[in-house]
């Protein structure tokens, strides 16, 4: 068996007590067809996103259950002979997993948690007071560029004239 969802709309024309023998009568369709019912929830007004079949508004029911997926087209096909029925839709719900409860914080031999008081640990567990002075890394520094002179107009000129007169 597996477990599906039922959600369906119902004419807004209905009164409540019609509506709710609609749900009961699916409830018992789903129990005729050797389902289960897990949960029900109350028929109430929607404004869907877009008219459906021309309403603007409908009730809409919700069921969840499990059913032998072969007399899930049987239930389907019931569901499709209603009259009031305006639409429905089965979606097949992924089973749900159990949550397993969390593991609780180890406590340090001093007593209180790790992270919280005590020795502050860094490289591979030991405490940082451990540390040697060689591990510690230092930042580069870059080597300093020479400035370079500014050179003046005459300067360029006299090795301009220098060139060329030889």
């Amino acid at each position: 068996m597996k477990n599906y969802q039922l959600i369906f709309f119902l004419s807004p024309n209905l009164e409540e007590k019609e509506a709710n023998r609609y749900l009961e009568k699916i409830r018992s369709d789903i129990k005729n067809l050797e389902g289960e019912i897990k949960e029900t929830k109350k028929i109430e007004k929607r404004v869907p996103a877009y008219p459906i079949k021309k309403y603007e508004e409908v009730l809409m029911g919700i069921i969840n259950f499990r059913l032998s997926p072969k007399k899930l087209v049987d239930f389907q096909n019931k569901l499709n002979l209603e009259k009031n029925i305006i639409r429905s839709m089965v979606t097949t719900l992924s089973p749900i997993k159990e949550v397993k409860p969390l593991r609780q914080r180890r406590t340090s031999a001093f007593g209180t948690k790790f992270g919280e008081t005590g020795p502050s640990y860094g490289n591979r567990g030991k405490p940082t007071s451990f540390l040697k002075e060689s591990k510690k890394t230092t930042l580069l520094k870059k080597p300093k560029l020479e400035k370079k002179k500014k050179v003046e107009l005459k300067e360029i000129d006299k090795k301009l004239e220098e060139i060329l007169n030889e």
